[in-house]
């Protein structure tokens, strides 16, 4: 494992003041079908969790509560799309 150390320390810097300033920045976490994962890619997605789910968990205890027309009119739509790209996924 190598570590170029200007980028390194760049992508340091940046994450300390992405953190001071309240705002979230992901750049370590390389997504793609061919990219494979690494012990980086773990960490990342371990730093995502650790940043992510009491945001989650606070939207949910605080926001307002969704009425049953919302919640089933986006269930609707999110099955339709998952049906609509499973049938492209399919077509190649």
């Amino acid at each position: 494992m190598t570590i170029e150390a200007p980028g390194d320390l760049s992508a340091f810097g940046i994450a300390i003041s992405q953190n001071r300033s309240g705002k979230l920045m992901m750049s370590a976490l390389m997504i793609g079908v061919l990219k494979g994962s690494s012990l980086v890619s773990v960490v990342a997605i371990g730093g995502l969790c650790v940043a992510l789910v009491p945001l989650g968990i606070k939207v949910l205890r605080d926001g307002p509560k969704p009425s049953y027309r919302t919640i089933l009119g986006w269930s609707v739509l999110m099955i339709g799309l998952v049906i609509i790209l499973f049938f492209f996924g399919q077509a190649g």
